[in-house]
């Protein structure tokens, strides 16, 4: 059967009848008369051998044998015409009507001489060949129409000659009536076949389709049975996999192209699929030539499940793969680039640092010294013009750290706890000495039901007053400067917080304002500005109000003044504020101490016996449990427990743990101690239930200051002691009776020896001038082996450690230091360094460091590390003959 007609079924479809449907696929018709007209064709000469056999010698033979060639003749000519291919529907139809009008005519001619009964044999042999081309005339209903006419009218009108009787009209009667029967034979006869051709013409349609399709597909593409056996392969398969269809057909697909190794893999893919399972994966495969590609996998059923078949399609995507490997190390190179650009910028700008701050410190710090030493006003105003001068450069260096860290994205937000109002106090107090020296009202207000305790990285939120205030007081001459912290809305557990900078300055006109917030701007842009600066706090303050998920803005009339504003939304500390009590009384408390280091335990044992309290040390976590429960039976129990961390076996964290989970030591306060003070600790500590928190070696007065905050404290829970909270609290008591408040002379640090390791001449003279001053005993190392080689000869209370020097550098004499002392021993060592990049506090720390001063150094900043670092601690454990460490 053709599948190339131009007709579609649609057209058969739609057409009006079955008649004209038929006849618009003559060649199908032909077909179909064809496979049924031969059988027909030996059934009409048959049926002329039986005519011949009744009739003989009842009829003239001439008319007989002539009427006998005439049907044969017609038979034959219709069956030849059958068989060639270059017959047209037309001649066939011409033959069967002919070969029925030679039955009927001839009839016509040889009834007179035929008795009723042989007239009888011929009406049945008639209705035979009637009956019989209902079947084979189906696909042709002109044809079968003139057919039944020629064989039954003729017998109609033989009966009605022949005779009268009640048989003749009987026969009559019936002749039509099988007509008539016959066309509705034929009818369906004819509905069947159609039903039968459009099926396979849609058969047919569907699989030319598909197998255009298949053939036209890009993709690779294999049919295979529920065997994986392959039943057919498209033009793609065999240009993707190198296989000829006669190559693949028949054989399993998975011994064509799956790698041995991939076998099981392909098994599980296989039952997937069976199971109805979407299959969608890349994998590798094998070509005819041993090469193996990267494709893209899919397989289904084709026909559903029942059907057993399955297509399975490959996408080569090799040279997606590729290019997309290329992509990935063009990126990784650009990334490479740009880290090493990076790199060189963050050294550039590190090396920068060190080189602008190393004579920055020299010329700060002999100006600071030069001016506390007798001057003449005109020489006072020479070095105060270098001081302020030297000053405004350094500000102009930070903000330029500031802003390499921002946009290199190494300035991180660290979140604690902290009070707003005494953050923006110590702004206040900074500032203030600036304001009055322009002759300006610098004031501070704090709305009086604003909540003073939130968690946010207090530092960074002093810096964006700093920035916002010194700018005011700046563009200031007269007037006021008004820092007004204030409440824009509340929450349950947050705050959104608006500090307010206010001034009576220069103000900004629309156009200024829309320049600021932006690098290297300011209002005034020309080259003759009078007020300088790069432009950069601004835009610094920005950035890290948007790093804490805050806003900045400014409302400003020229001449009329301005106000920037920062809104940051800050979460409540939900902690209460820590309280330290002046007169709480130490004496008679009883105190546990818990630490594996003999010293340490003395040490603090006699601390805390000076203060009148009832120490009781223990070497181990087990001891410390073991005499708490016996302090108890006795009903004598501990009110406070000072752990070490670093213990073997249990340490201090699950000895606090272990106490934390007893109900009945609930009123018991625990403070933990340790030498490593990494970052996050604190927090693990608290989280572990402690109520303190120190860096050990702890100063005498912050222990006391925190025993008495730690036991005055009633609320629950309770406030979490450490440090940074005892200086926030500014209530540090005084180490009372404990010998030390008798200063040598008016210094504050009379006979406190240290060492300074430093290798540049005027960092020496500026730093052992101002730690003279200070009261200070001060030996000089020029690098770092001769600070490691001078601090194992002497006792010094304190080292400070420049980090860059020769022969052997800051971090490394530190680590070696560590590792000489040991844990018996515990020099502080303060690192005094031009490095300020990001990163570099932490550096010195984890080298073994306790504290970080970036230079250019202060007297004060000074000042404050040796009370912070080892005056109290070392001079205590001197006084009482006792080694140096850390406690």
């Amino acid at each position: 059967m053709s599948i190339e007609q131009p007709t579609s079924l649609s057209t058969i479809v739609s057409s009006d009848g079955p008649g004209d449907r038929l006849d618009s696929h003559a060649h199908d018709l032909k077909q179909h008369l064809a496979a049924t007209g031969r059988s027909a064709a030996v059934g009409h000469l048959a049926c002329v051998g039986i005519v011949a056999g009744v009739l003989g010698g009842r009829a003239p033979p001439a008319l007989l044998i002539a009427w006998m060639a005439v049907v044969a003749t017609t038979t034959l000519v219709r069956a030849v015409l059958l068989r060639r291919p270059d017959s047209t529907l037309s001649a066939l139809r011409v033959t069967a009507i002919a070969n029925a009008a030679s039955w009927g005519i001839g009839l016509l001619f040889v009834f007179r001489h035929l008795a009723l009964t042989e007239l009888l044999f011929m009406m049945v042999l008639l209705a035979g060949l009637v009956a019989a081309g209902a079947t084979t005339l189906a696909a042709d209903a002109i044809a079968f129409h003139a057919y039944i006419a020629c064989m039954l009218l003729p017998l109609e009108f033989a009966l009605i000659r022949h005779g009268h009787s009640s048989v003749h009209t009987g026969a009559a009667v019936i002749v039509p009536v099988f007509g008539v029967v016959v066309l509705q034979i034929q009818r369906v006869a004819r509905r069947e076949l159609l039903g039968r051709l459009e099926a396979q013409w849609e058969a047919a349609t569907q699989r030319a389709f598909l197998s255009a399709l298949l053939d036209s597909c890009p993709i690779a593409i294999a049919t295979v049975d529920r065997r994986g056996t392959v039943l057919g392969i498209n033009p793609a398969f065999e240009t993707l996999f190198g296989y000829r269809s006669i190559e693949g057909v028949g054989r399993p697909l998975n011994d064509l192209i799956v790698p041995e190794a991939e076998l099981a893999a392909a098994a599980q893919l296989d039952v997937l699929v069976r199971s109805g399972g979407p299959v969608v994966t890349e994998v590798e495969r094998r070509r005819h030539d041993g090469t193996m590609v990267t494709v893209r996998v899919s397989a289904a059923e084709a026909g559903g499940a029942a059907s057993g078949v399955q297509f399975v399609l490959y996408d080569d995507v090799t040279a997606t793969r590729n290019a997309e490997r290329e992509v990935r190390a063009t990126l990784e190179d650009a990334r490479g680039a740009a880290e090493a650009a990076a790199k060189a910028k963050s050294d550039f700008l590190a090396n920068m640092s060190h080189e602008i701050r190393t004579p920055m410190n020299g010329v700060l710090g002999m100006t600071g010294i030069l001016l506390d030493s007798p001057l003449n006003p005109e020489q006072k105003e020479f070095a105060e013009t270098i001081k302020q001068s030297g000053e405004a450069l350094l500000a102009i260096i930070n903000d330029i750290l500031d802003f390499s860290k921002i946009e290199a994205g190494k300035l991180a937000i660290e979140p604690h706890p902290f009070d707003l109002r005494v953050a923006i106090d110590e702004v206040v107090d900074l500032l203030a000495a600036r304001a009055e020296e322009r002759q300006i009202a610098l004031a501070f207000r704090y709305q009086p039901d604003l909540p003073t305790r939130f968690i946010a990285d207090a530092g960074r939120i002093r810096q964006i007053v700093i920035n916002l205030t010194g700018n005011a007081i700046k563009f200031t001459h007269h007037g006021h400067v008004l820092i007004d912290v204030s409440a824009v809305s509340r929450e349950d557990d947050r705050t959104m917080v608006r500090i307010a900078i206010e001034d009576t300055g220069i103000g900004l006109s629309a156009e200024a304002q829309g320049r600021l917030f932006q690098k290297f701007s300011q209002a005034d842009g020309s080259t003759t500005r009078k007020y300088g600066g790069t432009g950069l706090g601004l835009v610094i303050t920005r950035q890290l109000a948007e790093l804490m998920q805050g806003a900045v803005g400014i409302e400003s009339e020229l001449n009329r003044g301005s106000t920037f504003w920062v809104d940051l939304l800050l979460p409540h500390d939900q902690g209460e504020p820590l309280v330290l009590l002046q007169s709480t009384s130490l004496a008679g408390v009883r105190v546990l101490v818990v630490d594996d280091t003999e010293v340490n335990r003395r040490i603090m044992t006699e601390q805390l016996t000076h203060w009148a309290m009832r120490p009781t040390g223990v070497s181990t976590g087990a001891d410390g449990l073991r005499r708490l429960d016996e302090a108890r039976n006795a009903a004598d129990p501990f009110q406070v427990v000072i752990v070490d961390y670093l213990m073997p076996g249990m340490d201090g964290e699950a000895f606090g743990r272990a106490v934390r989970v007893r109900p009945e030591f609930a009123e018991i306060r625990l403070i933990v101690t340790t030498s490593s003070g990494q970052r996050g600790e604190g927090d693990r500590f608290r989280n572990a239930g402690f109520d303190g928190y120190f860096v050990r070696p702890v100063r005498q007065s912050s222990l006391r200051a925190a025993l008495s905050a730690v036991l005055s404290a009633s609320n629950t829970p309770r406030p979490f002691v450490t440090r940074h909270s005892l200086a926030e609290a500014k209530a540090v008591l005084p180490a009372s009776g404990s010998g030390l408040q008798g200063r040598i002379g008016d210094a504050p640090f009379a006979s406190t020896r240290v060492l300074l390791a430093e290798d540049n001449l005027v960092n020496q003279k500026v730093a052992v001038r101002m730690l003279e001053r200070l009261g200070c005993r001060v030996d000089i190392a020029a690098n770092g082996q001769e600070a490691l080689a001078m601090s194992a000869q002497f006792r010094y209370d304190l080292i400070f450690m420049d980090c860059q020097m020769p022969e052997l550098d800051g971090y490394e004499a530190a680590t070696a230091i560590r590792q000489r002392e040991g844990a018996g021993r515990h020099t502080p060592i303060v690192a005094m360094t031009a490095n300020a990049m990001a990163g570099d506090r932490e550096k010195c720390l984890a080298a073994g460091m306790d504290d970080y001063l970036p230079k250019p150094v202060k007297p004060e900043e000074l000042a404050h590390k040796l009370r912070e670092w080892g005056a109290d601690t070392v001079r205590l454990a001197r006084d009482n003959k006792l080694p140096l460490q850390g406690t």
